[in-house]
C-alpha cells in the first residue's frame, strides 16, 4: 500500500505510532507550511517554518515508516496534497492534526475540500497532546 502522510501541525507522535505500523508500506510524509503567518508569506520569510515543516516530517517519519520520503508542502494544505498526488501514486491519505488544527480544518472547509478534491480514502487522525520531543 502507499500512503501519503499528511503532517500539519506539531503532534504528539507516540499517539500517531500506536495507530499502525507503516515500516513495510510505502510511505510518503509531508508537512506543508500550514503554519506560515500571513505576515511570513507577504514577506517571504519561510525560513523558521520550513525547518519547524521538516522536523515535523522527521518525527512522524521516524515513528511510524522511518524509510518514508520526508517533503515540505506549500502553506495550502489541499494544494500541497494535490502536488503531492502528481508524483506520488497514493492509496490513501492520512491527514493528521492536532485537536485545534481539526477545528479549524472543519470551520474553513479545507477537510470538506479534500474530500471532494481527491478520489481516495481519506484517514483524519487527531493527536490530543501537542509534540513530544
Amino acid at each position: 500500500m502507499r500512503m501519503l502522510v499528511v503532517v500539519t501541525a506539531d503532534v504528539d507522535v507516540r499517539e500517531v505510532a500506536q495507530l499502525q505500523d507503516l515500516t513495510d508500506e510505502h510511505v510518503r510524509v509531508v508537512a506543508p507550511l500550514a503554519q506560515l503567518s500571513h505576515a511570513q508569506w507577504l514577506a517571504n520569510d519561510d525560513g523558521d517554518e520550513r525547518e519547524a515543516a521538516a522536523e515535523r516530517a522527521r518525527r512522524v517519519a521516524a515513528a511510524i515508516a522511518p524509510a518514508a520520503e520526508r517533503k515540505i508542502g506549500e502553506d495550502d494544505v489541499v494544494l500541497a496534497i494535490e502536488d503531492e498526488l502528481r508524483e506520488f501514486d497514493a492509496d490513501e491519505i492520512w491527514l493528521v492534526m492536532t485537536a485545534e488544527s481539526e477545528a479549524n480544518w472543519l470551520e474553513t472547509g479545507v477537510y470538506g475540500a479534500a474530500i471532494e478534491r481527491f478520489d481516495l480514502p481519506i484517514v483524519r487522525i487527531v493527536s490530543h497532546g501537542q509534540g513530544d520531543r
